[in-house]
């Protein structure tokens, strides 16, 4: 059985762990054959490197939601005046 784990190491404040979910190691082959093409990596790249790509573009999408939400949170926090005709 494959476990799915993620794990960030803090500079301060140690480490923060997802709980593991499971999946079979068949899903979890179907998971890095179907990366493999949505990535556009090589047809020889190992599954380690699938895995390291699939991390990577995880961790590139939840710094673009992070930075997505700022934004929101900094644009519903302005207030423009209006123009008054006097």
């Amino acid at each position: 059985m494959a476990a799915y784990l993620q794990r960030m190491t803090l500079t301060v404040g140690g480490a923060l762990n997802s709980d593991p979910i499971s999946l079979s190691d068949a899903n979890a082959q179907r998971i890095i054959t179907a990366h493999r093409q949505i990535l556009g990596l090589p047809p020889a790249s190992t599954a380690q490197e699938v895995w390291a790509a699939i991390a990577r573009r995880n961790f590139d999408m939840l710094k673009a939601d992070s930075v997505n939400y700022e934004r929101r949170q900094s644009e519903a926090a302005v207030v423009v005046p209006e123009i008054s005709e006097t």
